[in-house]
């Protein structure tokens, strides 16, 4: 890749996709301080383009100061464990918080000499400050609080749902433990919940009227099996029923939502998650059977002995 310019970089951006086994980082855009004429030739391999763009990495045929990097995301299969990983990952799991924490990703144009008179300045850039989720755009995402609690929303409405002339079924997911905090793009991300709003699932509840199934997703701060005071409830004796901080706030934020979308199916309210997700999913299966329709919950980490 031979870059003609005299002049650094200002700004960079990085942009996160989902994948099955998670998040990775497949494009950083670059800002530089005026336009650029970049022309790619025998890049190496990780990158995949490089061109002019806009603000929000879209290519561009005209010269911009916007400058994107395509770069390859590398997916291998791990037959011991059954499952799909990856690399170029924005997060890193915290054994001690059980959060997915984003690390200071920085992006460096470094100091090369292009010539006598095209030195670049060094620039460095916290990506994890700077960055884009395209995939995550259309999603309505809001904070709802109840009894003190604080917890996250994002949720997905079907296109043309909303005029299609019938009511429309609502998926719900619940997040597995890394994915709590304050950031909802994380339980989004974490295990590829965007690809409920994609035509995989989508299709499966489209018909010659209905434009698909709306899908809401929640987030707690810590995790959903919080006792109250930060740790795992887990030493509850057997036979009774296992509880958490969020039961009263979650219910309530899911109901808070159907009240307030006159054009879902009450009859048809799926509720599900992951490991974390799995065992909330129990719980509101417990305590609220009779208001969801059916329930899908996944590796849930609820003892057998307090079913």
């Amino acid at each position: 890749m031979s870059i003609e310019y005299r002049k650094g970089a200002v700004n960079a951006q990085m942009v996160v996709q989902s994948y099955e086994w998670g998040p990775a980082v497949p494009k950083v855009i670059v800002e530089f301080e005026d336009n650029v004429i970049v022309k790619t030739d025998g890049v190496e391999h990780v990158i995949k383009d490089v061109y002019h763009c806009d603000a929000n990495g879209v290519k561009q045929r005209y010269v911009t100061k916007y400058l994107s990097i395509d770069m390859k995301v590398n997916t291998f299969f791990i037959k011991l464990l059954g499952a799909s990983m990856g690399d170029a990952s924005p997060f890193t799991y915290n054994i001690a918080t059980e959060l997915d924490l984003a690390p200071n990703m920085t992006f460096m144009v470094c100091e090369t000499e292009y010539g006598v008179q095209n030195a670049w300045t060094p620039f460095t850039k916290n990506l994890m400050e700077n960055y884009l989720v395209p995939e995550t755009a259309n999603w309505k995402k809001d904070s709802f609080t109840f009894t003190g609690i604080t917890l996250q929303r994002a949720a997905f409405t079907p296109k043309g749902a909303e005029t299609d002339g019938v009511k429309n079924p609502l998926i719900i997911w619940l997040h597995g433990a890394g994915e709590g905090g304050v950031d909802i793009d994380t339980a989004l991300l974490g295990n590829k919940v965007t690809a409920l709003a994609k035509k995989g699932i989508q299709k499966y509840f489209t018909t010659r009227k209905q434009k698909g199934a709306y899908v809401l997703a929640v987030q707690n701060p810590t995790m959903w099996m919080d006792k109250g005071d930060g740790s795992y409830n887990i030493d509850v004796e057997a036979g009774k029923r296992q509880t958490s901080i969020y039961d009263v706030a979650l219910f309530a934020a899911i109901k808070d939502y159907v009240a307030h979308n006159k054009d879902i199916d009450t009859s048809r309210i799926y509720l599900g998650g992951c490991s974390n997700g799995g065992y909330m999913t129990m719980n509101l299966m417990f305590e609220h059977g009779d208001y969801f329709s059916a329930f899908y919950p996944i590796c849930e980490a609820y003892s057998d002995e307090n079913k």
